[in-house]
């Protein structure tokens, strides 16, 4: 595993919750909920050079997946 950077990452974790993040969180699963049936990531075995080239790929398949979900939505 090849490791990328160096820069130590603050601990996200608290001893007592943050209602923002929750509230993150559950807006984040909801999005995803609405896009129904349609998947957002093709199933397959995916490997990237980078993080920034799997991140690219992520949002292209959320975009790809939301455009699909919104076509199938509109009024005839």
């Amino acid at each position: 595993m090849r490791e990328i950077g160096h820069r130590r990452v603050p601990d996200l974790i608290a001893a007592e919750p943050s209602g923002a993040w929750l509230v993150a969180a559950a807006r984040h699963s909801e999005t995803l909920t609405h896009l129904g049936p349609c998947p957002v990531m093709p199933k397959g075995v995916y490997r990237y050079a980078s993080h920034a080239e799997m991140n690219r790929h992520a949002e292209e398949a959320l975009a790809a997946a939301m455009a699909k979900l919104a076509f199938e939505r509109q009024p005839v």
